[in-house]
């Protein structure tokens, strides 16, 4: 009985078949890719006003002293409070002018904790507002039991895509009258049994 040493290889056909197959297959999933990618980052930037909210309320409670969340153009010491910006800093005095200012409990505006938003939210829109979802809003001030010292502070903050908004999805913070947070889905119907969906504005 003889035994051929000779392997059998791949052809080149075999190669141009499998390369185009991956081809077609990466067209058709990469717009789906982008979408799940956008929608990670809008999501990121409404957990990150979630986190940064939470904290300032927290740090009142704690404190029993007034502390503000503020939305910021850029963490420099040239920024100013925009209702349309993602970054935000936490402090007990007003941060304008002085975001850059480290954190610290005795120098002013006495910053506790600050986030940019170039950290992975550079896509996401901001529209910032007081509570009736139409009246611009920069910043809210939460006072030792964690209740937003004015209803005319910011109340709500709207997280969707800086292109293409109505192609991916959108998030709606709110804070209550007694200073709690909640996020939902502005995309879910508000007649559906969703959970993620928003109650009526």
């Amino acid at each position: 009985m003889r035994i051929s040493n000779r392997q059998r290889g791949v052809s080149m056909i075999e190669v141009l078949t499998v390369v185009s197959i991956i081809g077609i297959l990466l067209v058709a999933v990469a717009p789906e890719i982008t979408t799940q990618l956008r929608n990670a980052q809008i999501r990121n930037a409404a957990d990150s006003m979630i986190a940064g909210l939470q904290r300032a309320r927290s740090e009142a409670i704690r404190r029993n002293q007034d502390v503000r969340f503020s939305l910021v153009s850029d963490l420099s010491d040239d920024c100013v409070l925009s209702s349309s910006a993602g970054s935000w800093v936490v402090s007990l005095d007003d941060p304008v002018g002085n975001c850059a200012t480290p954190a610290s409990e005795s120098t002013a505006p006495r910053i506790l904790a600050v986030h940019s938003a170039a950290d992975g939210n550079v896509m996401a829109k901001v529209v910032a507002t007081q509570a009736d979802g139409a009246t611009p809003a920069r910043e809210i001030i939460f006072n030792g039991f964690g209740r937003p010292k004015d209803a005319t502070q910011l109340g709500r903050i709207v997280m969707s895509s800086a292109n293409s908004p109505t192609e991916y999805r959108s998030y709606r913070v709110d804070v209550s009258p007694v200073g709690g947070v909640r996020m939902c889905d502005t995309k879910v119907s508000q007649t559906s049994e969703d959970p993620r969906r928003c109650p009526p504005a």
